[in-house]
């Protein structure tokens, strides 16, 4: 009953914020004259504050962004906040212009920013004010804990560092046994035993019990997690169990829809999906500008190819990208037309440990090829991948079928984030790295990805184009 109770109030303070945001745009618009001469009438007014107060309650509930923030960061709820108002402007903008509801300057974003300043700092407010009183004893929920183990005793230490959590743990009940030494800890002496999962109900009958939280070993009381459930379902009071059933260091885990029916996504690699969906729009413009500003160069290129021996001026070949999705990849020619078949005859030569397949002075390689593989020229036509979404601008380098899984299954999550033009092995100018360092190099992009991550990696590739050390 308690998180119906929370979901209940979360809508009413979704409305409220709606409200708020609608009124505040548009008293702002009913005195934009002060700030311009455009004047707007009550009555297009009214239907722009009408859109805002529709768009920001769809945005909302489509990213539930109101539930339960208690034990949350306000830095996270500021940012869902801050989206959803932004967002809810985008929606406004576009039917405004579609509609000519009225024309739109500078101000129209001056209004955007003073609305969800003023509903950013109106919310701190509140919750500074709702932290301070559940600090000094209000708005308070009692948890009872079942499980005497590592999880519970982090439980139990994030409550008393957070006491703005509200939240007051009522007792710690232990159903361990031998089986269970992965989560043994030391049992303090306030520690009860729960003898058998009924008595959960004279408990729950004689105390005040908010919530029940369950920090047992789901694999090994997998039934009587289920009877406890059944009991607080029967009772009307919210359990909270565990959701990692297969734990593993450095893998996420998050609660998925799956037509339907709720699952638990493991994963690992980067979760962002709004930055992500940046880097795409990043990908998408900065490889469609470099097309353009570089086609001279590639004409000119394209002659001097051909001038310098016979074949086609770009060499095609398959790589692997994302998870083991096979593309065509573009470069200019650099080798003779017959290299792939010379490459089994010089696999004794190879200068990269592993599968990877390297050779700094490559008899296969033309006169004209040497010089565009120094500065990585070679590599340029490779835009057009990113532009068609094969490739990303950084990223793990695709490699050829026999060698993109490498020889250990680890090094197969290389594939799981899209290759790119360059990575942190192509800026270390090194060549002759065991392919299980470049791997690790890969592995280290995937598990600390950002956007200044890439901004730093094409930097450092701008350096190193300088250096003339590809080959």
């Amino acid at each position: 009953m308690l998180y119906h109770n929370v979901r209940i109030m979360g809508s009413y303070l979704r409305f409220i914020d709606a409200s708020a945001i609608a009124s505040l745009s548009f008293v702002g618009l009913i005195n934009l004259d002060f700030f311009s001469e455009i004047q707007i009438s009550i009555r297009s007014t009214a239907i722009f504050a009408l859109i805002i107060f529709c768009a920001y309650l769809l945005m909302t509930f489509r990213h539930n962004i109101y539930h339960e923030r208690r034990t949350g960061k306000i830095v996270d709820e500021l940012l869902a906040l801050g989206e959803a108002i932004i967002y809810s402007f985008a929606i406004a903008l576009l039917v405004t212009v579609s509609v000519s509801l009225f024309p739109i300057n500078q101000f129209y974003f001056l209004l955007m920013g003073m609305v969800a300043s003023g509903c950013l700092g109106l919310r701190i407010l509140v919750r500074v004010g709702i932290r301070y009183m559940r600090s000094h004893g209000k708005d308070y929920r009692i948890w009872l804990l079942i499980g005497a183990n590592k999880r519970s005793d982090e439980m139990i230490k994030l409550v008393k560092q957070n006491p703005h959590f509200g939240v007051r743990i009522l007792d710690v009940y232990d159903l361990m046994n031998e089986q269970d030494q992965d989560f043994k800890a030391s049992h303090s002496p306030s520690t009860k035993t729960l003898n058998d999962v009924n008595d959960l109900k004279l408990i729950l009958a004689e105390n005040v019990v908010d919530e029940v939280i369950v920090s047992l070993p789901l694999r090994t009381y997998y039934d009587k997690i289920q009877k406890l459930m059944d009991i607080c379902h029967d009772a009307g009071i919210s359990i909270k169990v565990p959701t990692d059933p297969f734990s593993k260091l450095d893998v996420s885990s998050k609660v998925d829809d799956t037509g339907g029916v709720s699952v638990v996504t493991q994963y690992t690699g980067p979760d962002k999906i709004h930055m992500l969906a940046v880097k795409r729009v990043v990908d998408l413009i900065g490889s469609s500008l470099g097309l353009i500003f570089l086609l001279p160069v590639f004409l000119i290129i394209s002659i001097w190819i051909k001038l310098d021996s016979k074949g086609s001026v770009f060499y095609q070949s398959i790589r692997i990208g994302l998870h083991g999705r096979k593309f065509m990849i573009l470069k200019f020619r650099t080798m003779g037309v017959d290299a792939d078949k010379k490459q089994a005859e010089l696999s004794d030569l190879n200068e990269s440990g592993g599968v990877a397949f390297k050779i700094k002075n490559d008899p296969r390689v033309t006169t004209l090829g040497k010089y565009l593989r120094q500065l990585h020229i070679d590599e340029l036509p490779q835009l057009w991948n990113v532009v068609k979404g094969d490739m990303s601008l950084v990223g793990p380098r695709p490699l050829p079928d026999l060698e993109a899984a490498g020889n250990e299954w680890w090094h197969r999550r290389r594939l799981s984030m899209p290759p790119g033009l360059t990575c942190y092995w192509q800026v270390t100018g090194d060549h002759k790295m065991p392919f299980n360092e470049w791997a690790l190099l890969d592995l280290k992009y995937i598990d600390t990805w950002s956007l200044w991550v890439d901004v730093k990696i094409l930097f450092s590739t701008v350096k190193i184009l300088f250096k003339r050390q590809g080959w």
